[in-house]
């Protein structure tokens, strides 16, 4: 089974461009990490056709990108982040008796998958299917990551994966195995009718070597090809 999800990245305005030449217009942008090799080549063929235009982008976690205006103050003209709600939830401010945001529209433009990235000398690489991938997650033996859900939407996606499979294969166990009983403190989890609900301490941190964490789902990358975990969880355009 590979766990199916809307990836949606967006696109809204956050402040004016900035000239920097007489004659070139540099546009910041602040992105998810996952979004960085398509829109290198989105910069590039838009720069072809607009060479008074310098699209200048630096990457983050979902998270942490929307931080660097809302917290830490740093003037962007685009934010592409990769969880619509995060939107309205992070950047529609009330204040009081009135509404203050920094922003106030987002486009909706684009949809992913969430997958498991694994390479041919990860553990049991020659024995894991689409049918048996949540078994092979779930060894003793077996090292997986995933980015931090506090900062990155993929973070937070890989744990719903894991709570999703449960009920999918009827196996109550399956997110403890993979990441729960590994984690300090531990998530909580509660289950009410249909829904799920996993309450997460505000610092997570791995217990033993079974889970790695990191900042966002594109460091996990360089990890999973060093040989240090064998499975990554994954958006389908970073895998």
């Amino acid at each position: 089974m590979r766990a199916l999800f809307l990836f949606t990245i967006l696109l809204l305005l956050v402040s004016g461009c900035t000239e920097v030449q007489p004659d070139q217009v540099t546009v910041r942008v602040v992105s998810a990490g996952s979004m960085l090799l398509p829109l290198e080549e989105i910069e590039e063929a838009y720069e072809i056709l607009h060479p008074e235009i310098d699209i200048q982008t630096e990457g983050h976690g979902s998270i942490q990108a929307i931080r660097q205006v809302t917290d830490l103050n740093r003037q962007f003209d685009l934010v592409i982040v990769a969880d619509q709600s995060l939107i309205p939830d992070m950047m529609y401010r009330q204040m009081s008796d009135r509404v203050d945001n920094y922003t106030n529209w987002f486009v909706p433009f684009a949809t992913n998958h969430m997958v498991i990235a694994y390479t041919d000398r990860s553990a049991y690489a020659d024995e894991i299917t689409s049918g048996n991938w949540h078994l092979i997650l779930s060894k003793p033996d077996v090292h997986i990551g995933f980015s931090n859900p506090m900062l990155d939407a993929c973070g937070y996606r890989a744990l719903m994966v894991a709570s999703l499979a449960e009920g999918y294969y009827n196996n109550d166990l399956l997110f403890e195995q993979m990441i729960g009983d590994h984690l300090t403190p531990q998530p909580v989890i509660v289950h009410t009718g249909d829904s799920t609900l996993i309450t997460l301490p505000e610092i997570l941190h791995p217990s033993g070597d079974k889970v790695s964490i990191r900042s966002g789902s594109i460091y996990l990358l360089a990890l999973l090809d060093a040989g240090g975990i064998d499975y990554a969880f994954e958006y389908e355009s970073v895998a």
